[in-house]
């Protein structure tokens, strides 16, 4: 293959990638299209939001929380079309490192960022950008930090799943705070920092991590699209949750002066009491010992009958989700969308999830899923 028929043909790769959507959201603290998502109501209910069916393809935004066709989570209104009161879905300290859980469900590599405004519903982009937090770890597969870009959590190629540890700012605190979460994929550009970030020269492990990185892809350009346009593609959520003051120190209580002892008084001398003879006490006749009281033979405990459920309700046909109930009728009355995995979570299996890459000879879908052609280069997993 000649140079030039090289580069066409990476070209149209890229030219191709950049066409495919990834998808996404904030698991937990619950983003206001996960709320949406799992009570969200058709029928007309004060309180209630609107349903969102697709709550993982927010990458269009209008201001701070992203969109998904007509719900705009920065409008936020019920199904009624009033505004949803406000419902912290958390409470933390400021200054806390907090536990976050993402979704995945079309992975495209890339970063994840933080940032809160204790404004609630009059939040802007300004405010969310004075208050950034800092990733602290990666619980679920241990990316380093960036140590040029503290505030980034980077994902690991393949996984769905995420686990992460972020620290809030130590001057953010409120009853009303507005948590904003942002998803910059890299499939089809490298944004600022990521090549030093995977050849070790910026992570904190000092190590390079090139299996997570395409370094053939030409770097992003800054600016990046604040709703949506262009690459690279991003994801927006918004999180209601509540940040309290740390507790003060409990004050010392202060250390009263001495008190001057009065002199001493002179007592009279004491009169000696003679010592009185103790008259000797017949020692009781002993009691007998009680029998020893009978002792019930243990009765065997009835055995547990085997076949405890290891099952689980799925969105992504491989991994469980813990949003639509615990059982099967549970799962299957929860959302048309979702399946129950009789033997629990196929992580450890190789089959590609929903909306992930296929083909027909090495990369099979889980159960339930067929392996779609979209083009030449490229087949996906989706439903029949």
């Amino acid at each position: 293959m000649t140079f030039t028929s090289l580069s066409l043909t990476l070209s149209l790769i890229f030219i191709f990638i950049t066409k495919i959507e990834a998808h996404g959201g904030l698991v937990s603290p619950r983003s206001r299209n996960q709320v949406a998502r799992v009570q969200g109501s058709e029928a007309s209910r004060q309180g209630v939001p609107k349903p969102e069916y697709c709550w993982q393809c927010l990458n269009r935004n209008n201001g701070v929380c992203g969109k998904a066709g007509s719900n705009d989570y920065d409008a936020w209104v019920d199904s009624t079309g009033k505004p949803m009161p406000w419902a912290s879905e958390a409470t933390y300290q400021t200054g806390q490192i907090i536990q976050v859980e993402l979704e995945i469900t079309a992975n495209h590599w890339g970063h994840f960022e933080f940032r809160a405004c204790p404004k609630g519903r009059q939040t802007n982009q300004s405010c969310l950008d004075q208050y950034p937090l800092e990733f602290v770890q990666d619980i679920s597969y241990g990316m380093p930090k960036d140590l040029n870009y503290p505030e980034r959590g980077y994902i690991t190629g393949d996984k769905s799943r995420f686990v992460m540890k972020f620290r809030l700012p130590n001057n953010l605190s409120g009853s009303q705070v507005l948590l904003q979460w942002r998803y910059i994929t890299a499939n089809s550009c490298n944004p600022p920092g990521y090549k030093s970030y995977f050849n070790g020269s910026s992570n904190a492990d000092k190590k390079v991590i090139s299996s997570q990185y395409v370094n053939i892809l030409p770097d992003c350009q800054l600016p990046f699209s604040v709703i949506g346009d262009g690459v690279p593609e991003q994801f927006w959520n918004c999180a209601e949750i509540s940040v309290g003051p740390t507790s003060p120190s409990a004050p010392v209580a202060p250390i009263p002066s001495p008190v001057r002892a009065p002199s001493p008084v002179s007592l009279p001398t004491p009169v000696r009491v003679p010592t009185p003879v103790s008259t000797p006490v017949r020692a009781p006749t002993p009691v007998a010992a009680p029998a020893k009281a009978p002792v019930t033979s243990p009765v065997r405990a009835p055995a547990i009958s085997p076949g405890a459920s290891t099952g689980c309700c799925s969105h992504d046909f491989k991994t469980c989700i813990n949003w639509c109930g615990s059982t099967k009728s549970q799962c299957l009355a929860c959302r048309t969308d979702v399946t129950w995995l009789p033997n629990g979570s196929l992580q450890s299996s190789t089959c590609s999830a929903r909306w992930g890459a296929c083909n027909s000879r090495r990369q099979k879908c889980c159960a339930g899923l067929v392996c779609k052609r979209q083009n030449a280069w490229y087949s996906q997993c989706t439903t029949p």
